[in-house]
């Protein structure tokens, strides 16, 4: 069996798989099974890159692989999860492997699991190659939580922001606590990764683009002024340190949400919304 994912053993049988009568459906029923601890090595972002490979779990992101047509190498699930969401299973065809509740815990990393894991490949629309640069973008320099990640990412998909930008020191953009966060749309948004991200705000600059840093300086410009061209960008700085200052002098200039003196910041997946509804409010008239 030629596959990048499975590890398969011939001639013997593999340890702790056996065909299950069900549907014809190949059944895991041991935790060391190389498969599971092929599964289990993913959560290791450098595993990730190295076989392009990533995992997420769920109901809503196994329908969000449907909905966008996205490949899988591969869907485990449990008897439970085949009992109750069988339909959608059976839109994956042979690719599932049904797995016991002992197997399926060694795979998960969910607290409340649903019983339906994916391993997929790399998506296309996640690279880093270089676009236009006079595509509206979210960038985010530096963002560590996972959550804040894929939340971003989902708020620029839902209010049709171009891309989302990240510098390789973001939380990784499939990790699966980030694909949760996003809801899937790691699937369906255009995301670079930049191996340089003020050099990716020049380029936008010398494009004839306008791009922003969040901040929260006294020169920074309040974004309730208005007076904000008609195609900008924000640059989302790193939760605690915010803005690297190489990449905010790369900027056009900054900018600051107005707020009370109650609370010191904003989280930075919160600031990154406001800022793309103020992007997409520039394109668009609000009804």
């Amino acid at each position: 069996y030629n596959s990048r994912f499975f590890v398969c053993r011939r001639p013997g049988r593999r340890e702790g798989v056996r065909r299950t009568p069900r549907l014809g459906m190949e059944r895991i029923t041991s935790r060391t099974n190389e498969t599971v601890k092929a599964v289990v090595r993913l959560r290791e972002r450098a595993e990730r890159a190295r076989r392009r490979l990533f995992f997420c779990e769920g109901v809503h992101l196994a329908e969000e692989f449907l909905r966008h047509g996205r490949p899988v190498e591969r869907v485990f699930a449990t008897d439970a999860a085949l009992e109750s969401h069988g339909a959608l299973l059976a839109g994956f065809g042979d690719r599932v492997t049904l797995v016991t509740p002992e197997v399926y815990g060694k795979l998960s990393e969910e607290k409340a699991p649903q019983g339906i894991l994916l391993v997929a490949p790399w998506p296309e629309n996640v690279s880093g190659r270089k676009p236009s640069a006079k595509r509206r973008s979210i960038l985010l320099d530096g963002v560590r939580d996972p959550g804040n990640v894929g939340t971003v990412i989902r708020t620029a998909a839902a209010l049709g922001i171009g891309r989302v930008v990240l510098s390789r020191d973001c939380a990784d953009v499939l990790a699966c606590k980030t694909v949760r966060a996003s809801m899937g749309a790691v699937l369906c948004t255009d995301i670079l990764l930049a191996d340089d991200l003020a050099a990716e705000v020049r380029a936008v600059a010398a494009a004839g683009g306008a791009v922003f840093a969040a901040m929260l300086s006294e020169g920074a410009a309040d974004l309730s002024a208005g007076g904000l061209p008609a195609d900008f960008s924000v640059v989302i700085g790193n939760e605690g340190q915010g803005v690297r200052p190489d990449v905010a002098a790369a900027c056009t200039g900054c900018l600051r949400i107005p707020q009370t003196d109650r609370a010191e910041s904003l989280n930075a997946a919160v600031a990154a919304a406001i800022f793309m509804w103020e992007m997409r409010k520039a394109d668009e008239p609000v009804p």
